[in-house]
């Protein structure tokens, strides 16, 4: 993981990459969500309003993912706990959505 640069930014164990949802059935055409007719935005959406709401209480984050139209239905649906960040480098986040969230709770 080091070789890959996964501890640059993965480094207090709260961030995990997640795929983005897909058609079943369909031939994936691509990596990234733009190329892939696989891709289903509405799925992923859903997708994302899920874990918000698994995530426990006290604890926020945000996603980054450089689906436009995802990040412009959460500007008109806000999550309680989850915000969307654009990425720095462009298209890193083109393929997969990172997960990041604040100090998680110990558990008992």
């Amino acid at each position: 993981a080091k070789d890959a640069g996964y501890y640059q930014h993965h480094k207090n164990g709260n961030a995990i990459d997640l795929s983005y949802m897909s058609t079943p059935g369909v031939d994936p055409t691509g990596r990234n969500y733009d190329e892939n007719k696989a891709y289903d935005r509405d799925k992923t959406i859903e997708y994302i309003k899920t874990i918000s709401r698994n995530i426990p209480e006290g604890v926020n984050g945000f996603v980054k993912f450089n689906d436009l139209e995802v990040h412009k239905y959460f500007e008109k649906n806000p999550l309680p706990n989850l915000y969307f960040k654009k990425d720095d480098k462009g298209s890193m986040h083109s393929n997969h959505l990172h997960l990041e969230l604040s100090s998680l709770p110990k558990v008992k």
